[in-house]
């Protein structure tokens, strides 16, 4: 029987959630016995030809996981003439950030039996888009880490936002609500500079120190330009995935505010895992409302997912479902 394998990812020093996200991923995967492809070389020229020549190596009866997007779609096409069973970990769609249009990329996707979206509305979208294999839903991305102290500073009014601030353009907005403070952290842009009065920024930590560092009461999930809903492709983009920045506020122990249209809307509802709000100048009523015990009982069901996370829970149900879903025996691991 065949080996379980998994498409290598170069791992580099890293300030922002996708290196993480993909390292994580990588790291559950080994646990259940999916070796690495290659040793990925520090020069990229190095690394295609590691790529080219791996593929052409990989026994006809190997099992792949592929991490999407990560790797050139040349790539993707030699995998599936292959001809090898394959499925892949889905972080992010193109098409819904207006990279390439969806046939492109359900096009790209068909080259995997199965594959593993963040939710239902992203099943939905590929199967719109004509994507015919097993489609595993993920919910969370898991946030592996240690159970290090997290920062007990959870002043009341206080949200904390970390992310990529050039695509959050809201922030300059937030001076018409005064009546909450924002912690802000992220790559330094001028924006930082003129942010209103109630937005302290706070700097940038690794993704690894990140969760550990985090200050407020909440962590914040909103993206686009405008207070009044996630707008533009940035926001509009909430309604299909599942922010690894999520992942990160639970894990250091903040309950979540984020847009009621957003897909982590229903997770967050579901699981108690925060408060959800039409707009952002709904903050001070949405906050007012929760009482300290309610606050301790979100608090309490954070505490429960955090636990989940760390352990890379989510991914090793969806990793084991798909197999199931591909036939696949437990015996065939390494």
């Amino acid at each position: 029987m065949g080996s379980y394998v998994q498409y290598s990812v170069f791992r580099r020093d890293t300030r922002n959630a996708s290196g993480k996200a993909k390292y994580d991923v990588s790291d559950i995967l080994s646990r259940l016995g999916f070796a690495p492809m290659y040793t990925p070389s520090d020069k990229r020229a190095l690394r295609i030809v590691q790529q080219w020549a791996s593929i052409k190596r990989l026994p006809e009866d190997s099992l792949m996981a592929v991490q999407y997007p990560a790797n050139l779609d040349y790539f993707y096409r030699m995998l599936s003439k292959k001809q090898v069973e394959s499925f892949a970990v889905i972080h992010d769609l193109e098409s819904l950030r207006g990279g390439i249009s969806l046939e492109e990329e359900v096009k790209t996707l068909g080259a995997f039996p199965a594959v593993i979206s963040h939710n239902d509305k992203m099943t939905a979208i590929l199967r719109d888009g004509g994507y015919k294999g097993k489609i595993v839903e993920l919910g969370l991305f898991d946030y592996l880490a240690e159970d290090e102290q997290v920062t007990s500073d959870r002043e009341p009014n206080t949200i904390a936002f970390a992310g990529n601030l050039t695509k959050a353009s809201f922030l300059q907005e937030l001076g018409s609500i005064p009546e909450i403070k924002f912690n802000v952290y992220g790559q330094p842009t001028d924006a930082v500079e003129n942010m209103p009065p109630n937005v302290s920024y706070k700097g940038s930590f690794p993704s690894e120190e990140i969760a550990q560092n985090i200050a407020g009461a909440w962590g914040l999930i909103w993206d686009g330009d405008s207070l009044e809903t996630c707008a533009n492709q940035f926001g509009g983009y909430l309604k299909y995935n599942c922010p690894h920045k999520t992942s990160m506020y639970l894990v250091a122990e903040r309950p979540v505010i984020t847009w009621s249209g957003a897909a982590i809307a229903e997770i967050v509802n579901q699981r108690g895992l925060g408060v959800t709000v039409d707009s952002l100048t709904e903050l001070p009523k949405a906050i007012g409302n929760v009482s300290a015990a309610d606050y301790q009982t979100m608090l309490d069901n954070v505490r429960v997912m955090k636990q989940e996370l760390v352990r890379g829970e989510h991914l090793t149900t969806a990793v084991n479902k798909t197999l199931e879903l591909l036939g696949e025996k437990k015996d065939r691991r390494r």
